[in-house]
């Protein structure tokens, strides 16, 4: 298989071992399992797909029930297709993400920010970009 990125290769594993839905957990296990469009676009670096969903009012923020919004994902996507092609990392569309207004500080369900993950990662590219876009933002405290 290829292009597909390490976390929804995961995420597809993870969802194949959960308990079939119940009457109590069936909206959960439904989120967790479904990957929105904006998602899929980032998935695929589909750039205009992306801002063809954003123009048309997809959530930058969106999670997808997994406490991954779309910047956090595109950091796992980017960083994955460094490491499975030995192409050059790069920031296409966590730079685009950005502008479109995806918030670099916003934690996730286990605490985790998009600049934290990329140094986690080892995407000192977009760990660069995301520092320097916090450090120009007119709401820095820094």
């Amino acid at each position: 298989m290829s292009g597909v990125s390490y976390s929804t290769l995961r995420d597809y594993v993870t969802n194949q071992c959960r308990p079939l839905p119940t009457a109590t957990n069936t909206r959960t296990s439904k989120k967790a399992m479904t990957i929105t469009p904006a998602h899929q676009a980032v998935e695929l670096e589909d750039l205009p797909r992306l801002r063809d969903l954003l123009d048309a009012g997809h959530d930058i923020e969106n999670d997808n029930g997994d406490g991954w919004t779309l910047l956090r994902h595109d950091i796992d996507v980017e960083h994955d297709g460094h490491l499975q092609t030995g192409g050059p990392l790069h920031v296409d569309v966590t730079a685009f993400l950005l502008a479109r207004g995806a918030d670099p500080q916003r934690s996730g369900h286990d605490g985790t920010t998009p600049l934290r993950d990329a140094e986690i990662r080892g995407h000192w590219l977009a760990a660069e970009l995301i520092r320097s876009w916090i450090a120009r933002s007119p709401t820095s405290t820094s």
